[in-house]
């Protein structure tokens, strides 16, 4: 039983990255030259708070904090980008300045893993449905990797009543 709760968690896992990849733009290139993966956890902080903290999900109220984090890959070499490659790195929701994002630990002691994040503070009269933000890496030789949510509605970060 644990295999087959297994194999379907890989299974769901694997279908929700192929859409993430080919959700990519590439730009300004005919491939992609840095890959990259995001998604939305909640945060502890805002003025909304959210009852699971750090946990991935999509739906947050007004005045909730959510929490970008996007891992880049360069994929001539296939090493992991590190802020030594990068130019800038943001993400961009439409109506509101671009948040930089930043590189370092994160998760318990013995269990750290290091990727990219930012927060954005929903504001109080940010419009309700889908934010089609995107996420924007541009390497100092000049190679962009850019992240687009997939067009699933379930996959897609949204503002909720």
């Amino acid at each position: 039983m644990k295999l087959l709760k297994f194999a379907l968690a890989a299974a769901v896992v694997g279908g929700a990255v192929v859409p993430s990849v080919q959700a990519q733009q590439p730009y300004p290139a005919s491939k992609v030259e840095v890959g990259v993966y995001a998604d939305t956890v909640s945060s502890s902080r805002g003025d909304v708070k959210l009852p699971l903290v750090c946990t991935q999900t999509n739906n947050y109220p007004r005045k909730a904090r959510v929490v970008f984090r996007a891992w880049a890959v360069d994929t001539q070499t296939g090493k992991p980008i590190t802020p030594a490659e990068i130019k800038y790195a943001y993400v961009a929701i439409p109506g509101q300045p671009s948040l930089k994002l930043n590189f370092g630990p994160h998760g318990n002691v013995g269990n750290k893993v290091n990727f990219w994040s930012a927060a954005w503070a929903i504001p109080a009269d940010y419009p309700l449905g889908v934010v089609p933000f995107r996420v924007v890496f541009k390497t100092f030789d000049n190679r962009f990797g850019i992240f687009r949510q997939p067009p699933l509605a379930s996959a897609q970060l949204t503002v909720i009543p």
